[in-house]
């Protein structure tokens, strides 16, 4: 993975979309709503990293778990 990789531009809505569903997916989230919310808090906040200009191992360094 490179970790400077930035976006060179916006998402479009549809890119952003599926680009949550795939994020989603890799998530293992259970049954409990508490988190599937957890989990949209989380893509919620990664996509505004994204879109400030923040690079690949910024988000993953910010949202990574201990």
């Amino acid at each position: 993975m490179d970790a400077n990789l930035a976006l060179p531009r916006e998402l479009t809505e549809k890119e952003e979309t599926d680009l949550r569903k795939l994020l989603n997916l890799q998530l293992h989230i259970t049954t409990l709503l508490a988190d599937e919310e957890d989990a949209e808090v989380l893509l919620d906040y990664a996509f505004d990293m994204i879109k400030g200009g923040d690079n690949i191992g910024q988000v993953v360094e910010e949202v990574s778990c201990c």
